[in-house]
């Protein structure tokens, strides 16, 4: 039996595999050819009359520390400077003590010029949680 098995597989293959110029595949729409000729247009760039560039005059960095009581939520903001806007940012937490009963719900932009982390540390926490929040600030 497992040689007429390895027979039939042998004979599938070799006429699969053969020359001929029939496909193999079933006709469909993925398994159609398509022409993939290299266009000679070059690439498509934007009109070279629109707007110029922003580049960045400025890019500062604002931050604030505090230490999170044990068994409350606290939104922690940092604000950029009139005239910049935020970009970026971001929290660590100063000491390890209560890296494990401190929990970071959100860290995202709260406006044009924010950065807000929410945190929450749960009473079950020895000690307060210093925590440092960094925002990323640029001027156009």
């Amino acid at each position: 039996m497992r040689t007429l098995l390895i027979l039939v597989s042998i004979a599938s293959l070799t006429a699969a595999c053969s020359d001929q110029d029939r496909p193999t595949s079933p006709a469909s729409p993925r398994s159609a050819a398509v022409n993939v000729a290299q266009s000679t247009d070059g690439p498509k760039f934007p009109d070279a009359s629109a707007a110029p560039a922003k580049y960045l005059k400025q890019v500062l960095y604002v931050d604030t520390s505090l230490v999170l009581q044990a068994g409350y939520d606290r939104d922690v903001d940092v604000s950029c400077p009139a005239g910049t806007n935020i970009i970026g940012g971001g929290f660590w937490q100063i000491s390890s003590s209560a890296v494990s009963h401190t929990k970071v719900l959100r860290s995202t932009t709260f406006g044009p010029a924010k950065w807000r982390v929410e945190f929450t540390v749960d009473a079950a926490s020895p000690v307060g949680a210093p925590v440092e929040v960094q925002g990323i600030c640029v001027s156009y």
